[in-house]
Parts: C-alpha cells; structure tokens; sequence
C-alpha cells in the first residue's frame, strides 16, 4: 500500500517539473529559441512531451540495456531547442523515475545522455552534417551504457550486455537516420526547390519587374547577390536571404512599391511563410522581431541604394567602401531598425567585413 509520505513526495516533484517547464517553454517562446519550424507550433512540443513520457513507461516491460532512450532527447529538440528539449527530457527522467524507482546510476547516466544528445544536435540547419554527430553519439552511448555495466556487472551477464547494447545501439541508429531524414525532407530544407526556382534573374516575376522597372530589377539584382554573400558569412540562411533581396520591391507589379502590393504578389505566388514573414520585418517598421535574413536585406539595400546614388553623381568617383558601409551599419543602429533583430556585434563585424571585400563587384554599379 502507497503510504502518504511517497505520495506527497511524488506531488513535490509533478509540481517542481511542471514549473521548470512552464519557466523552459516560456524563456524559449519570449527570446524566440524555437528553431524556425516550431514557431507558431509551439504547442507541438508539447504534445510530443506527453507522447514522450508515455513511451518513456515501456522502460517497465524493456531491459535497460536495450532500450534506447537517449534518442527521446534528440527528438525533443528537434522539435523545440537545445534548451527546451533538455529541460523536457530531464522532466520525463524525473517523472518516469518516481514511478519505476530507476538506480542512482542509471539515472545519471541517461541524465548525461540527454546533455550529449542536446549538445551534439543543437544547430539543426543547413549547415548541420549529422553523419559525424550520430558517431559520436553511438559511441558516448556505448561508453556510458558500459560504465553502468561495469558499476553493476552481478545483475547483467556479459553476453547479455553485448546482445541489448547491439539491439539498442542498432534501433537507435535506425531511428536518428529516419529523425535526421524527416527534419531535412520536411522542415529544414522543405522549400530548397522552391528557392532553387524564384532565386534566378530570368524568373518570370523578376522579368516581369525588368519591364516595368529596370532599375528596380537590377538594384534587386545586386541586393541580392550581396545578401547571399553576407548571410552565408554568418551561417543565416541564404536562400531566404537572396530571395528577399530580389522580391523585396515585388510590389511594383501592382503599382506602388508598397509592403500590402509586396505581400499580396508573395501570396498569389505562394511563397513560404518564412518568406513573407520577412519581407513584413523588411518593409514595416519598429516589428516585434526582424530575422537576421530581414537585417542583412536591409544592409545591403541600404548599400545598394548609396553606391547607386554616389556614381550616378560621379561615375568615376573613388569611394571608400568601409566608410560607406560603417556609416549605413551605424544609422541602422541609431534608427533602431536592428533593435528587434538577434544580430551580434561579431556577425554584424563579419558582414561588414565581408561586403568591404567586395570592392570589384560594386563596379557593376557605375
């Protein structure tokens, strides 16, 4: 019979991983910690929490040896954060511990599965090789799954050992592969053709924009080759990036070069959210939040716009280029346009860098 004192202890701790995770859930929502496909579907996370926790309970009916829980944590951040997703498994550990009464040790060691899991797979883009992370995961795996062995070898036979690690390091292999295919297919690079086909000066919007304006053309043109540029200097998303930089004056196909004629091409054209929610951080002023893709289009747009102006007064004009774009970068700054914007001082340095070496490319504006 369950006396009072475990069922008051076992409140103590629902209560205490509630609240560390209403604390987690709100930091990540407050600082916009979500990677990019969980914001706006935040409360996916925590669906799969529950569904995780559930899961967790087969630990009851599986050997520990053989049951790979670890990849729960790679999966809680997947769809939430580094941060967050820690927090969510530490929660399930904590919670499925109450209930099972796991050992010290092997709570410890799943706890240091859960951080190597967080660690290893926290820059889901793509930028992300997941080949050399998933090795590394399998054996830190092995190695702590070994030490418990080890600290416990009386309870487990050798031969037993080898077999549930086999199966479990093979399942969870299987698993990371299918986790890593799923998030590259259907969230990280889900609109790569999409930007394969619009980031192209002979696509049809883009000529459309020749004829109507083709100065508007080229000065998209040109902002866009930078803003690739700059955003692969610091690891942004440079499709995103250039795409904005070549449909951020699209509205001109409805008349006014305005963001309402911007969006309203945007949609008719089915662009990607992440799409349109930049070009609402690039073309309206004081946003709750501008992307580093926003900030970088703006930058260069801004470039663009001062160099164009500088040799069509002077088209034979030396101009000093770390100048120009110091002074741009610091009126950003001073406007507040990068207020809302997650920008570091070394990106916007590497930006800065980045464009002052292309001293040959800005001839193309004369």
């Amino acid at each position: 019979m369950i006396n009072t004192s475990t069922i008051i202890h076992f409140i103590i701790i629902l209560i205490s991983v509630a609240f560390i995770l209403c604390i987690g859930f709100y930091f990540s929502k407050k600082n916009l910690l979500f990677f990019k496909w969980n914001q706006g579907h935040e409360k996916r996370s925590l669906i799969f929490f529950f569904g995780g926790l559930a899961i967790s309970f087969l630990y009851a009916f599986i050997p520990f040896y053989a049951f790979p829980v670890g990849f729960l944590a790679i999966f809680l951040v997947a769809f939430s954060n580094s941060y967050l997703g820690f927090i969510m498994y530490f929660s399930v550990l904590c919670l499925n511990n109450c209930v099972l009464t796991r050992s010290m040790d092997e709570f410890v060691v799943l706890l240091f599965i859960g951080v190597l899991g967080s660690v290893l797979f926290s820059a889901l883009n793509k930028e992300f090789r997941y080949g050399s992370a998933i090795c590394s995961y399998l054996i830190m795996d092995f190695a702590l799954y070994f030490l418990v062995f080890l600290s416990d070898s009386n309870t487990c036979l050798v031969g037993d050992f080898i077999l549930y690690s086999a199966i479990r390091s093979f399942v969870l292999f299987l698993l990371l592969i299918i986790l890593m295919k799923i998030m590259n297919d259907y969230y990280i690079c889900k609109n790569d053709h999409f930007y394969v086909s619009v980031n192209d000066p002979d696509h049809e919007l883009l000529i459309s924009l020749k004829y109507i304006d083709e100065n508007a053309y080229f000065h998209a043109v040109h902002t866009a080759y930078l803003s690739d540029k700059a955003a692969r200097l610091i690891h942004a998303d440079a499709s995103l990036a250039k795409a904005l930089g070549y449909y951020h004056r699209i509205g001109l196909l409805q008349g006014e070069d305005n963001i309402q004629n911007t969006l309203t091409v945007a949609a008719t054209y089915h662009f990607p959210k992440e799409l349109q929610n930049a070009m609402k951080e690039f073309g309206i002023k004081n946003t709750e939040h501008v992307s580093k893709e926003a900030a970088i289009v703006q930058i260069c747009d801004a470039l663009v716009s001062s160099l164009s102006y500088l040799f069509q007064k002077d088209l034979n004009a030396q101009l000093n280029y770390e100048k120009i774009i110091d002074v741009i970068i610091k009126k950003k700054l001073d406007c507040s346009d990068l207020a809302a914007c997650d920008l570091t001082l070394c990106e916007l340095s590497r930006i800065k860098q980045g464009l002052v070496e292309e001293k040959l490319y800005y001839d193309f504006l004369r």
